[in-house]
């Protein structure tokens, strides 16, 4: 593990997947989710190079299909560790790690951590290392720990009154929305509200939100200004919450499966990089 260190949080991380497994605060009280239960053995995932499910498993580029599975394939490779001190930590993903026979594109992943008093700033880097323009999205998956379960917890979306969420069936999107009505901007969910997987919200005003808990004991508030999507998703009656933001969508069920019209696909022109931001800051 590499691991972060300053007065007020003790951040690790795994090389595998470049992911968070632990978050302690200065109380000594873990706030990731650690799958006591079983049902759930990620902590902080990282989608790439798309977030969520595309139409059949199968994207096209230039003519050619390519076969790439839900939230890609990063999440299990080992990153090395170009760079890591108390503070700051870049994890790389390069050369034959970084292909796949889905991802017809020559890019290099970097994932970069800075604490930065009680928050845990994420940047990830693409560069194109190859001579043509190269396409990427990216996606976060992390797993806060809700001790007591989540009807402890409540959302907070600090500029939205009302939320659209996009529906599902299976893991592509539906056409159609379910409105939920905030309570001073206030989200409450309850276990059932997943049973048919995640709330999908593609057009949240808010690009920050607190989950927190009613007791005012703790929060974490996650700033994910420049991903266009927002999911929140927990395995049922388990005792955490996912916030999750993406660049991309799952793709609706009707999708054209191109991957250039894929809403959320970032380009990235030879030999230039991109970086997209979030930001996680715990109370």
């Amino acid at each position: 593990m590499i691991q972060l260190k300053n007065d007020i949080l003790t951040v690790e991380i795994s090389p595998v997947g470049a992911e968070i497994h632990h978050v302690i605060d200065k109380n000594g009280v873990e706030r990731i989710w650690q799958n006591e239960s079983g049902a759930w053995d990620s902590h902080t995932p990282l989608l790439f190079p798309i977030a969520g499910a595309i139409k059949d498993d199968t994207w096209y580029y230039e003519g050619k299909p390519y076969k790439m599975t839900k939230h890609g394939f990063v999440r299990r490779e080992t990153f090395e560790v170009e760079e890591a001190d108390e503070s700051r930590a870049v994890l790389a993903l390069t050369g034959e790690k970084m292909k796949h026979d889905g991802y017809p594109f020559d890019v290099e992943l970097r994932v970069i951590y800075t604490l930065s008093g009680n928050s845990v700033i994420v940047d990830y880097k693409v560069t194109n290392v190859s001579d043509k323009e190269a396409y990427f999205s990216v996606g976060a998956h992390e797993g806060y720990a809700c001790p007591g379960g989540i009807e402890k917890y409540e959302l907070v979306f600090p500029e939205d009154d009302e939320l659209d969420q996009t529906l599902l069936n299976g893991s592509l999107l539906r056409h159609e929305t379910a409105a939920w009505k905030l309570d001073n901007h206030v989200l409450n969910v309850k276990p059932e509200d997943f049973k048919n997987d995640a709330l999908s919200f593609l057009s949240a005003k808010s690009r920050v939100v607190t989950l927190r808990a009613k007791d005012g004991s703790r929060s974490v508030t996650v700033d994910f200004n420049g991903f266009d999507t927002l999911f929140i998703w927990q395995k049922v009656g388990e005792d955490y919450l996912c916030i999750e933001p993406w660049c991309n969508a799952p793709d609706f069920e009707d999708a054209d499966q191109q991957l250039v019209n894929k809403p959320g696909m970032m380009k990235v022109e030879k030999g230039e990089s991109r970086k997209v931001t979030h930001t996680l800051t715990f109370e």
